[in-house]
């Protein structure tokens, strides 16, 4: 059963089952303390690192942003799934697996406008406030395409604070 929020999308929620994610084989890049402007560069020169180690990725990968600084300085955690195994490095960690549970969700689909995402994030939270969920993770942007379109699955954890009510 799905519940439709009362804004444009519908959060994708199972009262029974809530979303999940799991990826296996994940090198993690950790882009700390860099402004929004520094991400492309940063991101690029990482991604060409893997690229001289001949690292086959998988179609999705996800990033979650946490500490936000007063300077606007923010820590950038990307997970991508590799097609195979990896050994850590001094730039990459990894993880054979990766799992994210519990989470609603939404979908953004077309341009990639930041204004899109935040109504997306306002949204979810809106609707963990209406079903008595807290969120209690960052949110995960995870970037997905398939031959003909690109969209951005938003995703957060959530607790299900009613079950733990007398």
């Amino acid at each position: 059963m799905k519940f439709t929020h009362k804004l444009k999308r519908v959060i994708h929620l199972n009262r029974s089952s809530l979303s999940n994610l799991a990826y296996k084989n994940v090198i993690i890049l950790e882009l700390l303390d860099i402004l929004p402007s520094e991400f492309k560069p940063e991101f690029e020169k990482k991604m060409n690192l893997l690229s001289d180690l001949n690292i086959e990725l998988q179609k999705d990968f996800i990033i979650h942003i946490s500490q936000v600084a007063l300077d606007g300085r923010l820590n950038y955690i990307i997970y991508l799934p590799a097609t195979k195994a990896f050994q850590p490095n001094e730039h990459f960690d990894f993880r054979s697996y990766w799992i994210l549970t519990d989470c609603i969700h939404t979908r953004v689909k077309g341009s990639h406008d930041i204004t899109k995402l935040n109504d997306a994030m306002y949204e979810l939270q809106e609707f963990a406030n209406e079903y008595e969920f807290s969120i209690i993770s960052p949110f995960y942007f995870v970037f997905k395409h398939n031959d003909s379109t690109e969209w951005i699955e938003v995703k957060a954890k959530v607790f299900n604070e009613s079950k733990y009510e007398e």
